[in-house]
């Protein structure tokens, strides 16, 4: 994971971490060479309220939080992009699906129990997690960040802390959407 300099300057955006992108294309162009791996982003509950209430500061240490719990459930080698308010995009090479989904809910588990708290605000964390396995297509790393963003955000639109895992199978993206599409019918309807 990049160093806390590194981490404030270069990852404010995805597209500036060109060592996270270049790790990431690498793993895309070995998928298709049968090379498994899972490309996860994670999202922080109540990140928003704490940079509301605490400010700035306080968003550096959740980031910090964040990289720390990553690194204590999944290890220091794993490249990581941290994107915005308590969020992270983390590549996982050489990892099946049925891996990348223990790895998340180790993340998740520990930010779900965990509580962050700033000059006396306690804050109770949680996390939503999109999981897509990697293929050759499309060969863009901004494609796939794009669709690891959507599948995060499905996690969210589920509630509670939930992990939504899109594999390479042909109907997981329109199964995804037919659920999203339902879950919104009824929310109009209540």
């Amino acid at each position: 994971m990049a160093s806390p300099e590194k981490r404030t300057a270069a990852h404010a955006t995805p597209h500036e971490d060109q060592e996270f992108l270049a790790a990431l294309a690498a793993a895309i162009a070995a998928s298709g060479r049968g090379q498994p791996a899972a490309l996860l982003h994670l999202d922080v509950a109540r990140a928003g309220d704490i940079e509301t209430t605490c400010g700035q500061a306080a968003i550096r240490a959740l980031q910090d939080l964040i990289e720390a719990v990553v690194h204590n459930q999944i290890g220091p080698a794993v490249p990581a992009c941290l994107v915005g308010i308590g969020e992270a995009s983390l590549l996982l090479p050489d990892t099946l699906p049925a891996d990348a989904v223990v790895r998340a809910k180790r993340i998740r588990g520990a930010l779900d129990q965990g509580r962050f708290s700033w000059h006396g605000h306690p804050f109770r964390l949680g996390a939503h997690v999109g999981l897509v396995e990697l293929g050759p297509q499309p060969e863009e790393p901004q494609a796939w960040l794009a669709l690891v963003r959507r599948a995060c955000q499905a996690a969210r639109d589920l509630g509670g802390s939930g992990i939504q895992l899109v594999t390479l199978s042909d109907h997981a993206w329109q199964d995804l959407e037919r659920e999203q599409e339902w879950r919104r019918h009824l929310t109009e309807v209540m």
